[in-house]
């Protein structure tokens, strides 16, 4: 730095000192001078000791040692710095060519206030920018070169020391990234690490649950393998038993029970030839006895199930269920007509060799059919396979089918015969049954042998036996389906009554006596079907003898058979009355009476009397629903889901003709097309529930008065009316001349003015049941939102209001639940002809 340079800046120290040493001039100032005078002043003071020293600096032979920062370190504000001084400070800052203006600075000092007037508005200081002429003072721009190169190389040397630390803090980051990334990886490989040792874990966890399984398959199979062949060994341990018993009971010719054989051979060690020996010795002291009878059967179980001492008592007794053939019952259920039939005679001049097969076979044998095929309309019927070139080959009653018919005398042969095996009574599968064909031998006198291995009936074949080497022949069996032929008295059946039971309209009449079906209480005792088994008791004499008279003696007294029907508490005690009297009568039971929840029935038939009971109940549920609608309402039972129906009344019933009649009389110049009854459950029961209230506070159906009104819906469709679950809704109706209500009219003729009319250009509108009960008639009022309360309470309404306009009586209801939409009325203008009459 050169000397001169050196002497500028002890000159800027110079002044900085003067700065921090207060004027003695600031000291004689009075306080009492305003702020910014006293500003003033001391700047000023300032201006002029800054004067002086730079003159002193010219005058002297020395150059003048003055640069830009001893400029600005003279302007470091005072401690008493008021916003004049610093607006000239920042204008001078901005522009430090003011600093050689001795105008400016003359001007700003007289007034400081300027210095806030051009900071504010710098447009004034343009004329004081423009430098004036001055001989040029070559050390001072040199002086001002060197300062400013000075800047320049602080200013690069920022930029160096700027570059320098944003590489080193670029540096730092790439550090800190790089051992973030080291330690991110760490941590990756870390976790990886664990998830390969947790899966290794898993994995052998794995494959030694899979190898347990494994060997536990292997073990369930051996253990499986182990059994199953214990299973074979067993039965045929028990088929080697069973046919030692069947030989042995072979040699005893079937005297002795198996069960009792049984016992003597496990007593015996299996040793058959000793057993017999022992059966043999005692064969005298036992006995065989078989109940037949439904009460028998009851009985014995009953005895057996309460006697907890039974075996103890009778050791020696076996006992064995036995299936019963069904009893055939004399019921023919193809003779169908009105009421049911007693007996029946062939029509005059009519023989039984001039019936068709199938005719012939229901006259002479339907009542032998099962009754599950019979009550069908249907027929079993037998035939035999035929083929080509056989001489009856063409007498085939089917066409599509290679088999002939059997006869009905054949045909009913075959059939009980398949019964009997089927049963197991008297005959089994497997054995021959001749039979006789031809209409009892009256053609050519064959005989015929038919069997079969089962139920199945492509398992049976049939044989000639009177021809010598006669084929045996696949034998057929289907259900033929008897043709409807009208009423046997009129119609084309071949016989009708000799006499008839007019049919009753007592629900008891509709119960047939012979009906035992009952599912909910199956003919069962414990596991022996008393309607269809027999009970079969073998055992020493004296104990056979003693459990007979146990059996007889329990059989005798009706108070032991007592059954029980649930009951609901619906009916009537009249009609419970008249049951019992009925079951007396039928059934001839001791009691029926009603203990709580159920119906309780004693006597000797009480589980027949138990199945008419439980039919009589629901015939009478079943009724009391019909009656729960008006009678001339159809499908009622197509209602039974709220189902709504719509019915098109029959144009020729009376009951179309009272409405049409009724419509037309304030109607004349109209035509009805259709009259629609709406049968909607839902609404109805609500409308039920109304009318038995209704009745209840009026305590009289009189007073009640439900009468037929008439309600137009306007641009209402009455679809939205009568497929809805309320019926007719005041909530939606306008405020009328009686409030907001449902309104009917007596005449057709004033809910005409309300119609709704179809896109077809016709007309509708309903004709209702609407319950009045009490109605008060009372003048128009639109406030009401009800019927007012009865004279003399305050509690109690009337149930309608009544008005009168167009020469109509209006009823006008505030319950929806009081009217029902029974019918809808569709109609038109009459036609007219060309002169404008209208056609009557």
């Amino acid at each position: 730095m050169s000397q001169q340079m050196k002497q500028g800046c002890s000159q800027i120290e110079e002044n900085k000192s003067l700065q921090a040493t207060p004027n003695t001039s600031f000291q004689q100032m009075p306080e009492s001078l305003p702020l910014y005078q006293l500003h003033a002043q001391q700047e000023e003071s300032y201006m002029q000791q800054s004067q002086q020293s730079m003159m002193s600096s010219m005058l002297s032979a020395t150059p003048l040692n003055f640069s830009m920062q001893q400029f600005l370190s003279m302007s470091q504000p005072f401690p008493f710095v008021d916003p004049y001084f610093k607006a000239k400070q920042e204008i001078l800052t901005k522009h430090p060519t003011l600093l050689q203006n001795e105008k400016f600075i003359s001007i700003v000092a007289k007034d400081p206030s300027l210095s806030e007037i051009f900071l504010q508005n710098e447009v004034l200081l343009k004329p004081y920018l423009v430098p004036e002429e001055k001989p040029k003072d070559e050390e001072f721009e040199r002086m001002k070169k060197e300062l400013d190169d000075f800047k320049a190389k602080q200013a690069d040397q920022e930029k160096i020391r700027a570059k320098e630390e944003k590489k080193r803090l670029k540096e730092e980051k790439r550090i800190a990234d790089e051992i973030e990334r080291k330690q991110e990886e760490e941590a990756r490989l870390k976790r990886q690490k664990e998830e390969d040792q947790k899966r290794a874990d898993e994995r052998a966890k794995f494959n030694e649950n899979v190898s347990k399984k494994e060997a536990e398959i292997e073990q369930q199979k051996l253990n499986a393998l182990l059994e199953e062949k214990k299973r074979k060994e067993r039965e045929e341990e028990e088929l080697r038993r069973e046919k030692i018993v069947a030989q042995l009971a072979s040699q005893l010719e079937n005297k002795i029970g198996k069960e009792l054989i049984k016992k003597q051979l496990e007593e015996c060690g299996w040793n058959q030839e000793a057993a017999r020996k022992s059966i043999e010795a005692s064969m005298p002291k036992f006995q065989r006895v078989t109940f037949n009878e439904d009460l028998q059967v009851i009985s014995f179980l009953r005895i057996k199930a309460n006697d907890i001492n039974f075996n103890k008592n009778y050791p020696s007794i076996s006992v064995t269920p036995q299936q019963r053939l069904p009893k055939i019952k004399r019921r023919n259920n193809y003779f169908k007509g009105a009421g049911f039939r007693k007996s029946f005679k062939l029509k005059p001049g009519l023989q039984e060799k001039n019936l068709s097969q199938l005719v012939h076979f229901i006259w002479k044998y339907g009542d032998s059919v099962d009754e599950s095929i019979s009550i069908q309309q249907k027929v079993p019927w037998w035939s035999y396979f035929v083929k080509k070139g056989d001489s009856n080959y063409h007498q085939r009653q089917d066409k599509s089918v290679e088999f002939v018919e059997f006869d009905s005398d054949q045909n009913y042969q075959i059939e009980m015969f398949f019964q009997e095996c089927k049963f197991g009574q008297k005959r089994k599968f497997g054995e021959r049954f001749t039979i006789v064909g031809d209409q009892q031998l009256a053609k050519n006198g064959f005989l015929y042998q038919v069997w079969g291995a089962s139920e199945d009936p492509s398992t049976w074949f049939e044989q000639n036996v009177t021809l010598k080497n006669a084929p045996q022949r696949q034998l057929r069996r289907v259900l033929k389906e008897v043709p409807y032929e009208g009423d046997s008295q009129f119609g084309m059946r071949p016989y009708i009554s000799i006499e008839e039971d007019i049919k009753s309209q007592s629900v008891f009449d509709q119960i047939k006596d012979n009906d035992g079906s009952d599912k909910e209480e199956q003919a069962m005792e414990g596991s022996i079907n008393y309607k269809t088994q027999s009970i079969v008791i073998e055992g020493e004499a004296s104990e056979i003898t003693q459990l007979k008279n146990t059996v007889n003696e329990y059989c005798q007294n009706p108070r032991n058979f007592i059954s029980l029907v649930d009951f609901d508490g619906t009916a009537e005690p009249d009609f419970i009355a008249a049951l019992k009297q009925e079951v007396e009568q039928r059934f001839k039971i001791v009691d029926l009476t009603v203990a709580g929840a159920q119906i309780k029935i004693i006597g000797f038939k009480s589980m027949q009397a138990r199945t008419f009971t439980k039919k009589a109940l629901c015939l009478r549920a079943k009724y009391a629903k019909m009656q729960r609608y008006p009678k001339y309402w159809k499908d009622i039972d197509s209602m039974e889901n709220d189902q709504i129906i719509i019915k098109q009344v029959d144009k020729g019933s009376t009951e179309f003709k009272l409405i049409e009649e009724q419509f037309l009389k304030t109607m004349p110049n109209k035509e009805v097309q259709k009259i629609e009854r709406i049968q909607n459950p839902k609404i109805w029961q609500k409308f039920q529930v109304e009318t038995a209230q209704m009745e209840k506070k009026l305590k009289s159906k009189e007073d009640t008065q439900i009468r037929y009104l008439y309600h137009g819906t306007s641009a209402n469709a009455p679809i939205n009316i009568y497929q809805s679950e309320q019926g007719f809704n005041g909530y939606y109706s306008n405020d009328g001349m009686w409030g907001r209500a449902n309104y009917f009219a007596a005449k057709a003729s004033y809910s005409h003015d309300y119609r709704h009319t179809l896109p077809n250009g016709l007309f509708q509108m309903f004709y209702a049941r609407v319950i009045l009960g009490k109605s008060k008639e009372l003048a128009s009022d639109k406030s009401l939102k009800e019927p007012p309360f009865i004279e003399g309470s305050s509690t109690v309404r009337y149930d309608s209001v009544q008005g009168f306009i167009k020469n109509t009586n209006v009823f006008m209801v505030y319950s929806n639940c009081k009217a029902y939409p029974e019918y809808l009325i569709t109609y038109r203008e009459k036609p007219q002809n060309r002169n404008g009459h209208v056609y009557i």
